[in-house]
């Protein structure tokens, strides 16, 4: 008998990094894409591909009509059927266009069907993001945490992300999925780049031709080739804005219409309850929202686990946060191992994580062209820098109360944004 994992593959799968799973394309699924593509009646040229999701692909357009750049994310033809995600962007415009942080969450500017093989796509326009604060930190080969950025514009930002997930909340709404892959560093000035330039910043497309299983070339329902995502991360830094901009709702849900069975928010950045209960709400929004602060000061996870475990994940939250209160220790079970019992704790390791951050700092190779991109610009910290003294002990304070055990305990997304931490406010 057939499961998921023996069915027989229609594809080969292509030699890149990083791409979107070959098997989507077929019925309901992604609509097939090729570099020079233009929708909407000829008014969006696709030029390359920021990324891609579960359900979506993403791709960077010039919008013939207006002379500039546009993301363009187009959903497969089953999660069109319920576009969940445009419903509630056009929400926030209705109750908060005029709010002065509206800026820093994707917005759409357009949005149009597209008829194709796999079926009817919702394609939805919106300004071009940036490198995420997720790219921005990696280094690959080098320990975790060598690239940060300076602290006063991480502090910045994550208090103009804290603002951001504010303004979500007070017109009801829950994101579901705050990491810092879906945090975009804005870019500026750009929509003046012809093609060479664009590719001289992001790289130029790299493709790999698709393939049936057979060797013959795929019918209409895939593209001719997949392409790999583009590197923002290298863009020079006079074209890097310091304005976040939140992106992707599509975990995104009706405060009062929480899903049954959660969302899926990568599990470093959900709450207990949320791996425990499958509970999502404003609280596991505000969890995630602290680790995401933390990892925007320190370039590295507060939570980790080396194999994606979810218990794995629990007792690093008890090795570093403490306990948690009696009352509760006995909903602190997964696959029936009681995690209090076994997680490792010498005392709350929250103080010392952060101390430690900058302590094991490897100096940037100098054949990383986005590490020296970045920094030949004064955008991340230098190699060494600690945080030390007064700064240590208020951002320990700040994600002791947003990680409060007991989820009612948690400080709102505004408190979040209004704590000492962030020191002097715009």
């Amino acid at each position: 008998m057939g499961t998921e994992s023996s069915k027989e593959l229609r594809y080969r799968v292509p030699h890149l990094n990083n791409v979107e799973d070959v098997e989507k394309y077929r019925s309901g699924g992604f609509h097939p894409i090729h570099l020079g593509d233009a929708l909407k009646g000829g008014r969006y040229r696709v030029l390359h591909k920021p990324g891609y999701g579960g359900f979506s692909t993403v791709w960077l357009a010039r919008d013939e009509n207006q002379n500039r750049f546009v993301s363009l994310k187009v959903l497969t033809a089953d999660a069109s059927r319920q576009p969940t995600e445009l419903k509630l962007l056009r929400h926030l415009d209705e109750h908060a266009q005029n709010n002065p942080w509206r800026g820093n969450i994707i917005a759409t500017v357009d949005d149009f069907t597209v008829d194709g093989p796999n079926g009817t796509h919702l394609c939805y326009v919106s300004q071009p993001g940036g490198p995420s604060l997720s790219a921005i930190s990696d280094s690959p080969g080098e320990i975790a945490g060598t690239r940060r950025l300076r602290a006063p514009l991480a502090r910045k930002l994550a208090r103009q992300l804290a603002k951001a997930v504010s303004l979500i909340h007070d017109v009801g709404i829950v994101h579901g999925d705050i990491t810092p892959k879906n945090v975009l560093v804005q870019l500026k000035g750009i929509d003046t780049w012809p093609t060479g330039t664009l590719y001289q910043q992001v790289g130029s497309p790299v493709r790999g031709e698709v393939f049936k299983s057979s060797g013959q070339k795929p019918d209409l329902s895939a593209p001719e080739y997949l392409v790999e995502p583009a590197s923002f991360s290298r863009v020079d830094f006079e074209y890097i804005s310091e304005q976040v901009l939140l992106i992707d709702v599509g975990e995104a849900f009706p405060e009062l219409s929480p899903p049954a069975n959660g969302v899926g928010t990568p599990v470093s950045y959900c709450s207990p309850e949320l791996i425990l209960e499958r509970k999502a709400s404003r609280t596991s929004d505000i969890w995630a929202l602290a680790c995401t602060i933390f990892e925007v000061r320190s370039g590295f996870p507060l939570f980790e686990s080396f194999v994606g475990s979810s218990t794995e994940i629990l007792e690093e939250i008890v090795r570093i946060l403490g306990m948690p209160p009696e009352s509760s220790r006995s909903f602190w079970k997964k696959d029936g191992i009681t995690i209090t019992d076994h997680a490792k704790w010498d005392g709350p390791a929250l103080n010392e994580r952060i101390k430690g951050i900058g302590m094991y700092d490897q100096e940037p190779s100098i054949h990383d062209s986005d590490v020296t991109s970045l920094n030949h610009h004064a955008l991340l910290e230098p190699p060494g820098s600690r945080v030390i003294g007064d700064e240590a002990n208020t951002l320990t304070d700040l994600l002791r109360r947003a990680l409060d055990y007991i989820p009612e305990k948690h400080l709102s997304a505004e408190k979040v944004a209004n704590h000492v931490w962030f020191g002097d406010r715009e």
